[in-house]
């Protein structure tokens, strides 16, 4: 982000929040978090050692339309990629909890039902990636000004922050 962050918003963004991240996410989490950024093959390695299959890369309500008989994904492009299916389900819960009013438990436990048979491994593999991937913006929401989105954003870090401490009981980079 740095290179770009002199002349765009995002990356700016990003890296402020990163440092708020790293002051407000617990040691054992940020260190984690870390050191996925710094090797972020030791994820990936470990996610691919699980079963594969073409997956959207950018799952989010708005590219989603439905009927009473089928779901349709739209905005097929340059992040579909071959990986678990967890890792959609863990971009969908990132990028949409909040803005579908979902309380994360809740949102998970639907996908767990809709995808039956599923990898609890793989899971908490991507549930961690999607922290590495967004926590900037968790903390940044998190760590602002406006009250409400504030105390809304610091209830959806603690819920990604729990789920990063229970799989790295399991697992660490």
């Amino acid at each position: 982000c740095a290179r770009f962050a002199v002349e765009h918003d995002v990356p700016r963004l990003a890296l402020a929040g990163w440092e708020r991240f790293h002051d407000v996410a617990p040691d054992d989490v940020a260190a984690a978090v870390g050191s996925i950024h710094a090797d972020p093959a030791s994820l990936a390695d470990a996610l691919l050692a699980r079963e594969t299959t073409l997956v959207h890369g950018d799952l989010k309500f708005a590219n989603l339309g439905a009927d009473a008989r089928r779901v349709v994904i739209l905005d097929w492009g340059t992040l579909t990629a071959w990986a678990r299916p967890a890792v959609d389900f863990a971009w969908y819960v990132a990028i949409n909890a909040t803005a579908l009013g979902a309380d994360h438990d809740r949102l998970l436990y639907d996908i767990r039902s809709a995808a039956g048979d599923h990898d609890e491994t793989a899971l908490g593999l991507a549930l961690l990636g999607a922290l590495a991937q967004l926590g900037w913006e968790k903390a940044l929401g998190a760590t602002g000004d406006d009250i409400d989105t504030r105390e809304r954003e610091q209830v959806g870090l603690e819920w990604w922050i729990a789920q990063a401490r229970r799989f790295l009981n399991q697992w660490s980079p």
